[in-house]
């Protein structure tokens, strides 16, 4: 599919601003919703990128522009369609920054989903692909239409399976955190998930997905190895393998705001730390928890994947999580979370022996005022 293809469809509506014949032609590998105002970590070439243009800003918009654009070019995107409703229109600033680095950019109509264009691109990419896959083609199609619209791993875990009679298929992180299981199967306690990654009881297949650390990657695990037959798993952990990138590409927009969070908790003085606490998802109240990671500065990003996974062991109601300016990973979670977060301390850092991951826990506070202290008794 190319990015012209897109352009004539009536039903998308979407107004070219600015291409290159050639550029058209480019083939799509794949799409990419995002409003970070550095997109380049989460951009895999040949990619068309679908932005809301919430990073962008009258105060600064040139600027802002540019490094937006240079980020989609130096990360091979084939095109930016972006959508018009936050600011009426796409921004002067925005197309030429795109001219300049050869990047053709159309607008989306308000009207327009972005779900509606990634629709588009998916199952015509999966409809083309029909006859290499053991997937009946319902199945894929549903698949297909569930990563599309964000859906939880849930969900598409149990529809992969469902055409097989009462098949128990685990969706595993390497420290043993059960992602999502098919409906009727057998819980796993962590400690033992956390084996069957590494044994040869049953079948386990990775899940490859871009822009996961090691400690976050998930494993397909079937305890029966003989329930489906390895084109088919290879399948269905590329449907989960896109699941994951979009988690992870959502999750970066939160971990973006944590670590504004971060930036005050160190320096308080900078801003009103309570209003960046409420944007952030946190109640105004606690009891909170202040935890942080470290790995060193050789294994730069690995502490944050480590931390992200423990706090999702506890499955707290609530949750910050994000650097601090010097790169050390930390997290605002309940109070209750706490023991579980030691609990599973160990089985995270059992992933990655060769890295040395070193973990503090604060004392409660009430209030948000107390953060900046808990901050400093964890480190």
């Amino acid at each position: 599919m190319h990015v012209e293809h897109l352009l004539q469809d009536e039903s998308l509506g979407l107004r070219l601003l600015w291409a290159e014949d050639a550029l058209l032609r480019h083939e799509i590998s794949g799409v990419t919703v995002t409003d970070l105002e550095d997109p380049a970590r989460f951009v895999r070439p040949d990619e068309v990128v679908l932005s809301g243009l919430v990073w962008w800003s009258p105060d600064g918009g040139r600027g802002k522009a540019e490094r937006f654009v240079s980020g989609l070019k130096d990360a091979g995107a084939a095109a930016l369609f972006a959508g018009e409703e936050t600011h009426g229109s796409v921004p002067d600033d925005l197309v030429e920054a795109c001219a300049r680095h050869g990047v053709p950019v159309a607008g989306v109509p308000a009207h327009v989903m972005f779900r509606e264009i990634t629709d588009t691109v998916y199952l015509r990419q999966w409809g083309d692909l029909s006859r290499y896959h053991a997937l009946p083609e319902h199945v894929r199609g549903r698949l297909n239409r569930l990563v599309a619209q964000d859906a939880d791993p849930a969900p598409i875990l149990a529809g992969a399976f469902e055409h097989l009679d009462r098949t128990a298929a685990y969706l595993l992180t390497p420290a043993g955190r059960t992602v999502a299981a098919t409906p009727g199967a057998a819980p796993l306690p962590a400690h033992e998930a956390a084996t069957l990654t590494r044994s040869d009881t049953g079948v386990t297949v990775p899940v490859e997905a871009d822009a996961v650390t090691p400690y976050e990657r998930w494993w397909l695990h079937l305890p029966d190895g003989a329930a489906a037959p390895p084109r088919l798993l290879h399948e269905i952990t590329a449907v989960l393998g896109r699941c994951q990138e979009a988690l992870t590409r959502r999750r970066a927009a939160e971990h973006q705001r944590a670590d504004e969070l971060g930036r005050l908790l160190t320096a308080p003085e900078t801003g009103d730390v309570e209003t960046v606490v409420r944007a952030c998802g946190l109640p105004a109240q606690g009891p909170y928890r202040v935890v942080v990671a470290d790995s060193g500065a050789r294994h730069e990003g690995l502490a944050e994947g480590a931390l992200t996974e423990a706090v999702a062991h506890t499955t707290p109601t609530f949750a910050a999580l994000g650097r601090l300016p010097d790169g050390t990973a930390f997290a605002v979670v309940p109070e209750d979370a706490a023991a579980g977060l030691a609990e599973a301390w160990p089985l995270v850092a059992a992933c990655e022996p060769d890295s040395l991951l070193h973990g503090g826990l604060a004392s409660p506070v009430s209030e948000t005022t107390g953060l900046t202290g808990a901050l400093a008794e964890a480190r």
